[in-house]
């Protein structure tokens, strides 16, 4: 909110720190340390099997060789193979190569990215369930229909219903509080407002996402939204306003892997357990919006072995 003041926030990070502060800076050191060891290995093995290659001898990879498999190291498929692949190639259209910390930085933002959002979208799921106890039952009876462990290989059970409470959870309670956006043209809303050239844009998540324009019962928990049995009728009226992950080519990159890691994580606690809210749950919930949208005090449940 205050630009300018910029390097007096890093003045004093550095030199004034707080506790939480210093743990932050701590856990930044060690995944930067972290990072760079991977990044010398990703190296050495690239180099390995180049020298391999060059001796006839056989090499362990992607398709086409392209990237070097690491053993102990990072996997040739990974997001961090992948940028220091394409910095190994000078990167493309015209763009300048990703300096080490860049990429390490990369590296930070999917880490955040994937933990907090996911846990803190299963804490919001289980309160919405404890909420409404007859969408546990339900939940729960497909979770059973579908049985115990799948075999290693085999194609996971369909879902539907866990598919819609996890949809409704997002868009009720999103964590991912806002869509930043900045228009490489002039944008016209219409009524005369007109978002200038590389001005950036703030989209509310909640906002749409509870918008009666879109939504009959904005404010209700309705899994029933995203089942067929719906026709439709419960929203949305445009398939925008669902944007838990943003819309278009710059929509999360990792919503397919947060969506199958919070839908393995909910069938494996539901198949355990039941619950129920606790006496210390504060009603109605209260939420923080920071860099990321999250229950202000937790969420205080009581837990039921079935």
């Amino acid at each position: 909110m205050l630009p300018s003041l910029t390097p007096l926030w890093f003045w004093l990070a550095g030199r004034l720190p707080d506790p939480a502060q210093r743990r932050h800076m701590d856990a930044r050191q060690r995944i930067a340390a972290l990072s760079r060891q991977l990044m010398a290995q990703w190296q050495d093995g690239r180099a390995a099997a180049a020298a391999a290659a060059a001796n006839g001898q056989p090499t362990a990879g992607a398709a086409g060789g392209s990237f070097a498999e690491v053993g102990g190291g990072i996997n040739s498929s990974s997001f961090l193979a992948a940028l220091l692949e394409e910095r190994r190639k000078g990167g493309g259209g015209g763009t300048e190569k990703l300096s080490d910390v860049q990429v390490i930085a990369q590296c930070l933002t999917f880490l955040l990215a994937g933990f907090e959002t996911t846990s803190t979208t299963l804490a919001f799921t289980a309160f919405l369930l404890a909420t409404h106890p007859e969408a546990q039952e339900r939940l729960l009876r497909e979770i059973d229909s579908a049985g115990g462990a799948q075999e290693a290989g085999a194609a996971p059970p369909q879902l539907p219903y866990l598919d819609a409470v996890l949809q409704e959870s997002m868009r009720l309670l999103p964590a991912a509080s806002a869509l930043i956006r900045s228009p490489p043209e002039d944008l016209d809303l219409g009524d005369g407002l007109v978002i200038p050239r590389g001005q950036f844009v703030f989209l509310a998540t909640n906002n749409f996402h509870l918008d009666p324009k879109n939504w009959p019962q904005p404010e209700a928990f309705l899994p029933e939204r995203f089942l067929p049995e719906s026709g439709g009728r419960l929203g949305p009226s445009d398939p925008a306003a669902f944007a838990p992950f943003g819309v278009g080519p710059r929509m999360c990159v990792g919503n397919k892997l947060a969506i199958m890691a919070a839908k393995s994580a909910l069938v494996q606690l539901y198949r355990r357990f039941t619950f129920s809210l606790h006496a210390k749950q504060r009603l109605p919930l209260r939420t923080r919006t920071a860099m990321t949208h999250a229950p202000r005090d937790g969420v205080w449940v009581s837990v039921h072995a079935r």
